[in-house]
């Protein structure tokens, strides 16, 4: 009985103890992992830089630059679209109004409910969603905040992580030394892997949404395809955000049919996602199945936010390698794994 309530007790700690260390160490843990993560899928440019004769100083210099350039790029191409689009912002919202006034008319004939009334409750369930909001979207901005931070963290592990693995076997027991250094590979396998293959498909996804909202007629067809193929970042809730706002966008910016337009792409995009890009560029990357995907994406985001949610998945995988090591959680490792395991 006192065993019992020993293994109940430590559950207990562990369920508890671990959720409430990760909020607290919230500020620094999200830029930390963050950094980490970035670092494990520059590792492999690193290698490369070395291979071809580069110093390791100079190895760590041109892979954060080549990183600092790719953000710098994006965020560029980013504030460009959105520009084009503030130039046309009066017609946007003038549109917008008219098309709120018509679906009001719309519920009103259908319901009996007055446009008054609407209105009323539409603003009770605004508040209580900017409310949701304002943490959320808090989260990306002290992520953004916190953006040069995780640059020095990518710095300082390219630079120091040879100290980093000897460490990591110094304190590891002789007949550990082995399954740990496998061990090392594959987390920085895992992570480079499915960063460097998500980048790849949110690639392609761009250019098929760019060139099917092109050949549609939809406006702003450049930025409604980088919103949604940036969303597909987030597995399985990421595409449905996405095509939501890209669809919102096109429609208050557009024709009516720019709906139709926008939904055909996304679901022939998804659908190419699903069963060539996906399978054959990301693969098996993670092994995780879908229902620890989607609970570590709310776990990680209820947490950390924004944040959290962008790398619960490469997060999440690390720790089902990390659970390798013990014949305690092994069983945790197949419960976290996919079919492929069994």
């Amino acid at each position: 009985m006192k065993e019992k309530l020993t293994i109940f007790s430590r559950g207990i700690i562990i369920m508890v103890g671990i959720p409430a260390a990760l909020y607290l160490g919230k500020a620094f843990l999200v830029t930390f992992c963050i950094g980490v993560i970035l670092a494990l899928v520059l590792n492999p440019v690193m290698d490369w830089l070395m291979a071809k004769g580069f110093r390791k100083s100079l190895a760590v210099a041109a892979s954060t630059f080549l990183l600092v350039l790719f953000f710098v790029g994006l965020a560029g191409l980013l504030w460009y679209q959105v520009s084009l689009v503030s130039q046309d912002w009066p017609q946007i919202q003038e549109r917008s109004e008219k098309m709120l006034t018509q679906a009001q008319e719309y519920v009103a004939e259908q319901t009996g409910v007055s446009p008054d009334k609407q209105i009323s409750k539409a603003k009770d369930s605004v508040s209580k969603l900017s409310s949701q909001a304002a943490g959320f979207f808090g989260s990306f901005t002290s992520t953004l905040a916190n953006f040069l931070l995780v640059f020095v963290y990518v710095v300082l592990l390219l630079s120091q992580r040879h100290r980093v693995k000897k460490f990591l076997l110094m304190v590891s027991p002789d007949h550990k030394k082995g399954p740990v250094n496998k061990m090392m590979a594959e987390v920085c396998k895992t992570a480079s892997s499915y960063v460097w293959g998500m980048l790849k498909v949110i690639t392609a996804l761009a250019i098929v949404y760019a060139i099917g909202f092109s050949i549609g007629g939809v406006k702003y067809s450049i930025l409604l395809a980088i919103l949604a193929a940036l969303f597909s970042f987030l597995p399985y809730v990421g595409n449905v955000i996405g095509g939501g706002l890209a669809a919102l966008l096109a429609v208050v910016s557009g024709e009516p049919s720019s709906f139709f337009i926008v939904a055909g792409v996304m679901i022939v995009a998804q659908l190419l996602e699903n069963y060539v890009l996906s399978p054959f560029v990301v693969g098996d990357s993670v092994q995780l199945n879908p229902f620890f995907s989607i609970v570590s994406i709310i776990v990680f985001s209820t947490i950390w936010g924004l944040g959290g949610a962008i790398i619960a998945i490469p997060l999440t995988a690390i720790i089902r390698v990390l659970f390798k090591l013990s014949v305690h959680t092994q069983p945790l490792v197949y419960l976290m794994s996919d079919d492929s395991d069994d």
